[in-house]
């Protein structure tokens, strides 16, 4: 017998055994959100010193206007590069470390950034966040000088890109 959404929502809002998994994952929720925001709250600060108003680095990625997304900060910002790339030696929970990786991915970060994204992704362990690195310094460096550093390249390959 077929149920209709409405039906089904109507059981779950007096399934206690439901609304009880659903407050504990909402619980849990909240303590993860908490250690990020604990995590970052150093990151943020200084950012917010350098009149970046961010509340996460994560405002810092794909920052650009959209009508229908509301956005923390939209622009440039060239001379938060020299925090993120101190914050990129800190760490960082993984989805923190994540933003700020992703933070660099700008083609005017090379000076600052460059030798230190290639650094990472020798040292990183976590293939997500060597992915990303290996996405960043193939954006980020020139490829003049990323021919120096094949595995990069080929990690990036490897993963399914061209």
């Amino acid at each position: 017998m077929a149920i209709t959404a409405n039906e089904l929502m109507g059981k779950l809002v007096d399934d206690k055994k439901y609304q009880t998994m659903i407050k504990r994952n909402q619980k849990n929720h909240n303590i993860e959100l908490k250690i990020l925001v604990d995590d970052e709250r150093e990151l943020v600060k200084e950012l917010n010193s350098l009149g970046f108003a961010v509340k996460s680095v994560w405002d810092f990625v794909n920052n650009t206007p959209h009508s229908f997304l509301e956005r923390n900060f939209i622009g440039k910002y060239n001379s938060a590069y020299p925090v993120l790339v101190k914050h990129l030696d800190i760490n960082h929970k993984k989805m923190i470390r994540e933003g700020i990786i992703r933070s660099l991915i700008e083609k005017d970060a090379y000076d600052v950034a460059g030798e230190k994204l290639i650094d990472h992704f020798y040292k990183e362990e976590d293939k997500n966040l060597k992915w990303i690195l290996s996405v960043a310094c193939k954006k980020v460096i020139p490829l003049k000088e990323r021919k120096k550093y094949l595995e990069i390249d080929q990690y990036y390959k490897d993963k399914g890109n061209t």
